[in-house]
């Protein structure tokens, strides 16, 4: 994390307009729509402001999914999209229990995925 505050220090001094860092209001919506174009059925998901200390006039959002029993190349398919389609995201926490099986005997999982991303505040 240490490293990531300094990068945002750096960017924050030279990139002020950077998209990268712009409140966006959609990214529940986005993680939504991303899950079931991916073929994720059970997932209730949250938002939050992680409270953690922020460089001044920034602020970390955090989105956590919680899945119960989905299927693992869904799940990889839809975190993959996830980070690679919404601005800034990244994988904050990965956490995975062993669900039940289907009936042909394919995996099934259940747990969390915490996504977090840094924001201008205001």
């Amino acid at each position: 994390m240490n490293g990531t505050l300094l990068t945002l220090r750096a960017d924050d001094a030279t990139q002020v307009g950077s998209p990268r860092y712009t409140p966006d209001l959609r990214v529940l919506a986005r993680l939504e729509q991303l899950g079931t174009e991916s073929g994720l059925a059970g997932i209730t998901y949250s938002d939050t402001e992680d409270m953690r200390s922020a460089p001044p006039g920034m602020q970390r959002k955090k989105y956590t999914a919680t899945m119960n029993n989905v299927d693992g190349e869904a799940m990889v398919r839809w975190i993959t999209r996830a980070v690679a389609e919404i601005q800034g995201l990244e994988v904050s926490l990965l956490q995975l229990n062993p669900g039940a099986a289907t009936p042909d005997g394919k995996a099934r999982w259940t747990g969390q995925v915490i996504f977090t991303r840094w924001e201008r505040k205001g």
